[in-house]
């Protein structure tokens, strides 16, 4: 299968790491579309994932490397990677391409409005949703998991278009389809992960601090309880329902 990765960075190269090593058992290409610089680095040097809390390395090669989408002739799959902000721009300058190719497009991204811009250039039974509980950092072409319990969770469903999607999910990352999760509550990682989003980064960029930085500070760590809470509220209005105390899940998955 020809897999390619659009809009190649931290998160994308998590992907591909993981969708190279399961091409040994199902033999994918995987075309990687990304900068000029980290392209050619990736080409120079491959890719280098550093597992969360682990010594150990996983070092993987053979992509092929891209600039533009448009230089592919050939796909099954397509993992959106991009930042958020970009998505729009990056399928209007591919439309054609996409109508021409025609293949299952996952938004690998994290934004609740996301589906909705994305319908406007790709049909809605191609579209794949990714809920991203994957923090990552880049370095050169290191990518480093930066914290536990990491994957990416999709929607399990079980009707005729639901199954489809599953099977190319699995086929593309092998049996044990490793980081991937289907979730029967999908909204609620979803709606999670935004949450964590609306508390963590309006923070962050008003104190000028990292995560970690705004976490060790106890009255920062009220805020953001504060937020969430709210943000919670929200989304019980909306019929999102969830299954754990969402500020504790928020601060166990930021490692505080």
């Amino acid at each position: 299968m020809h897999v390619v990765i659009y809009g190649c960075g931290a998160i994308g190269s998590v992907l591909a790491t993981f969708l190279n090593k399961a091409s040994t058992e199902n033999k994918n290409t995987i075309h990687l579309v990304g900068r000029k610089h980290f392209m050619n680095l990736i080409d120079e040097k491959g890719l280098i994932y550093h597992p969360y809390a682990s010594d150990n390395e996983i070092h993987t090669i053979n992509y092929q490397t891209h600039i533009s989408i448009k230089e592919i002739h050939e796909a099954d799959i397509v993992f959106l990677t991009m930042k958020a902000y970009n998505l729009k721009n990056s399928l209007k300058m591919a439309e054609n391409w996409f109508k021409e190719i025609n293949p299952f497009v996952v938004l690998s991204m994290n934004g609740l409005g996301l589906k909705r811009i994305t319908k406007q250039f790709i049909p809605r039974d191609r579209i794949i949703e990714f809920a991203v509980s994957f923090p990552s950092r880049i370095e050169n072409n290191h990518v480093y998991n930066s914290g536990g319990n990491s994957f990416f969770s999709m929607v399990d469903e079980n009707d005729k278009v639901g199954s489809e999607k599953k099977e190319i999910i699995k086929k593309v990352f092998g049996n044990d389809h490793e980081p991937i999760r289907f979730d029967p509550n999908f909204k609620q990682s979803q709606w999670k992960k935004a949450i964590a989003n609306i508390a963590m980064n309006g923070i962050s960029a008003i104190c000028m601090l990292t995560v970690g930085q705004v976490l060790d500070r106890k009255t920062l760590r009220l805020v953001l309880k504060g937020l969430i809470d709210e943000s919670v509220e929200i989304a019980r209005k909306l019929k999102v329902r969830f299954d754990e105390d969402v500020a504790e899940w928020f601060f166990k998955f930021a490692g505080h």
